[in-house]
This record gives C-alpha cells, sequence and structure tokens, in this order.
C-alpha cells in the first residue's frame, strides 16, 4: 500500500504537482512521520506550492530524521535558506555551508553545479557564474530556467548579445514561459530600448493573469525611470482605471504633480485603501513620493516635511544625508 501511495506521490512530482505531493505524502506520514524520503519528498511538494517555509521545515525534519543527509536534501537546504532570507547575509553562509556537505556527497550531482552558480549570482561573482551554469547547461541543456539566470549574469556584466542569445534559446525551449518573457522585457529595457521593453512586459500578463499588478508597477517604474512623463501620465490613468486600487500608479501621479485634486487628496485615498497600517507607518518610497507632490504643486515647507519623514523612516536606507535641524531652520523660513 506505501508503496502504490509513494509511487503516486512521484508521479505528482514529476507532473509538478504540488498539491497532489503533498495530499500523497500526508499519507505516508501519518504511518512513518519520520521517514527521510517521505518528509524530503513532501519539502519538494511545498516548494511547488510556493511555500518556502513549509518546505524549509520538511527539509529540517528529513535532516534531523538522518544526520548524514544526501547531496540533494543539502541542495535543497541552500536553495530553501536563500529563497526565505532573501535580504539576510546570514542566508549566503548558510548555503555555502549546505553546498560544502552536498559536494562532499556527490560533487557531480546537478543540482551542486546549479547551487554554487546561484551563490555566485547573490554575491555579485557573475563572471564565476557565467561559468558555472554553461557547465550546468552542459548536463541540463534544455533548462530554461538555467537560462534566463545566464541571462541575467549576462546582463549584469553588460554583455548583450550574448544575454539576448541564451533568450532565444530559452524560448525556443518554453515559448509561453512568464519567467522567459520577463527576462526578455528586462534585457530590453537594460538595453534602453524602452518601448519593446514595454511590449514585451504586457505580453507577460498575456501569459499570466496573476502577474498583472507586478507588471504594472514595473512599466510604470519604466517610464519614470526614463522621462516619458507623457506616456507615463496616459499608463496611470490606464491602470487606475482598470484597477482603482493600484497605488503605485496613484503615486507615480503624485510625483507628476497631476493628481487629480492635488496631493492632499491622493493621501486620503491611499490611507483609505489601507484601514489596518499602523499608524503612520508608511513605505519609505511612499514619503518621497508625496514630497515630490508637494514640490510640484509649490508647497515647499509641505515637501521639506514630508522628505524628513522619508529620511527618519526606520525603513529608509539612507544615513541622515543632511542635518535634519538644518533643513527644518530653512523651510521655517521660506
Amino acid at each position: 500500500m506505501a508503496d502504490q501511495t509513494l509511487k503516486k506521490a512521484t508521479q505528482a512530482l514529476a507532473a509538478a504537482d504540488g498539491k497532489g505531493v503533498l495530499k500523497y505524502t500526508r499519507k505516508l506520514l501519518a504511518a512513518d512521520p519520520t521517514n527521510f524520503d517521505y518528509l524530503h519528498l513532501q519539502g519538494l511538494g511545498y516548494r511547488l506550492q510556493k511555500d518556502s517555509k513549509s518546505a524549509n521545515k520538511c527539509f529540517q525534519k528529513a535532516l534531523a530524521s538522518r544526520p548524514e543527509g544526501s547531496a540533494t536534501l543539502f541542495c535543497n537546504l541552500a536553495f530553501e535558506a536563500l529563497a526565505t532570507n532573501r535580504k539576510k547575509s546570514g542566508s549566503v553562509f548558510k548555503a555555502e555551508e549546505f553546498l560544502d556537505r552536498a559536494r562532499k556527497l556527490n560533487p557531480q550531482l546537478a543540482e551542486v553545479g546549479e547551487l554554487a552558480a546561484h551563490l555566485a549570482m547573490r554575491t555579485g561573482d557573475y563572471v564565476g557564474a557565467v561559468e558555472l551554469l554553461n557547465k550546468a547547461l552542459e548536463i541540463n541543456p534544455r533548462n530554461s530556467d538555467l537560462l534566463v539566470r545566464l541571462t541575467k549574469a549576462y546582463r549584469e556584466l553588460v554583455r548583450f548579445p550574448l544575454a539576448s542569445q541564451c533568450l532565444d534559446k530559452a524560448e525556443a525551449i518554453a515559448p509561453n514561459s512568464p519567467k522567459v518573457r520577463y527576462a526578455r522585457a528586462e534585457t530590453l529595457d537594460y538595453e534602453g530600448r524602452t518601448e519593446e521593453a514595454l511590449v514585451a512586459y504586457e505580453s507577460v500578463k498575456a501569459l499570466d493573469a496573476n502577474t498583472t499588478e507586478i507588471i504594472d508597477q514595473r512599466t510604470l517604474g519604466v517610464l519614470r525611470t526614463h522621462g516619458k512623463k507623457g506616456a507615463l501620465k496616459d499608463r496611470c490613468l490606464d491602470v487606475m482605471e482598470k484597477n482603482p486600487k493600484a497605488l503605485q500608479a496613484h503615486l507615480a501621479l503624485v510625483t507628476l504633480g497631476e493628481y487629480p485634486g492635488g496631493t492632499e487628496a491622493a493621501i486620503a485615498y491611499i490611507d483609505e485603501q489601507r484601514p489596518n497600517r499602523k499608524t503612520g507607518k508608511r513605505p519609505t518610497g511612499e514619503y518621497f513620493a508625496i514630497a515630490q507632490g508637494y514640490e510640484k504643486e509649490g508647497n515647499h515647507a509641505k515637501s521639506f516635511e514630508w522628505y524628513l519623514r522619508g529620511n527618519e523612516s526606520k525603513h529608509s536606507k539612507r544615513r541622515q544625508p543632511y542635518d535634519v535641524q538644518e533643513v527644518r531652520d530653512y523651510h521655517a523660513r521660506i
């Protein structure tokens, strides 16, 4: 009975059916809760469901049940360490430790090479990443995810023709992949081919409707970066009409000084959409967008007040680039 259930779980994994993997592994673990293979398989099921924390817990339980682990398990632990702690440098050290243990057990494992390349990307060693990714592609030449990563590495090295070649190969393998299409849009954007990048970003939404919000934010960022104010205003109004709660569009319109009713109306609307937010707390970028709105309206006192709030925000990466009292004295005079 267990063998049949394990077979079904494995088949679900091969079909990328995360729910199926979890369904069958729960049955297996109900009978044998500390089984290494079952716990490892369940972790992979959670990964398919994009639940990194649960995946990591399963992998940790598997390691506890068999302390010597396996090369594949250590690679999975490393990937989850990076996924669940993206902004913590400690996650890189943990991943490197797991990579060393995996490499000692099976240095030829494909996942070991892929993990090494991923770590090289995270630490900014793009030359090393290119070498490692090319080696990984020798083992698995039809892996579109590896080609997307190689594209990013070449892009960071400003080797756009090679990046484009990688994308051509990835699109031939996975023509309807939103991830591949998104990488194409990013690369066009990096090259300064704004109009083509915007078309490519929009095509991602056609492939996956769940990406609408992030793509709208990205396209607004592209237009703002390249100073296309007229196009940015039109895009903001279009996004707001389709999705009134798209706050990034509201904020972008504020920075242009074109918000209907002015900056005060924008603040009121944004606060109305976030009733559960802690009083006085905002993302840092929001403070600066509002400051720009007041600046466009000629309200310098309000503008400086909001710049100060952004500067003092605990979320701000700035380290007091100017003396706070000096700015207060300045806007008190004007």
